[in-house]
């Protein structure tokens, strides 16, 4: 059992952890401000523009379980950074991805002037 002297301090974890909470609210928040956007610079309808926002919260559905798999195998600390990892690597693809200037275009049937 430790004593008062030998009392392991949790700050810098919690410190740690809510930040990152804090982090992954933010990235939330940010999504839900790209529909707006997207619709504008795209000249998309708001339906389209709206699946962003789908495909974003329908990930956590579906990964859900095998998300719950791997940290019941690698334990939750591996799995934070597991997660801050797999992160970084889509904001690393994020530039060449932007430098491509490809989109996949679903094209409304042309109208006749």
């Amino acid at each position: 059992m430790l004593t008062n002297t030998e009392q392991k301090s949790y700050k810098s974890a919690f410190i740690f952890l809510t930040s990152l909470f804090f982090l992954w609210g933010f990235i939330t928040v940010l999504v839900d401000s790209l529909v707006p956007r997207l619709k504008d610079v795209f000249e998309m309808s708001y339906a389209k523009t709206v699946l962003v926002q789908f495909a974003f919260f329908v990930a956590f559905f579906l990964f859900s379980l095998p998300a719950g798999a791997i940290l019941s195998k690698i334990g939750y600390k591996k799995g934070i950074v597991l997660g801050l990892l797999t992160m970084a690597l889509g904001c690393v693809l994020f530039y060449p991805a932007a430098e491509y200037l490809s989109l996949i275009h679903i094209s409304e049937p042309t109208r006749p002037y």
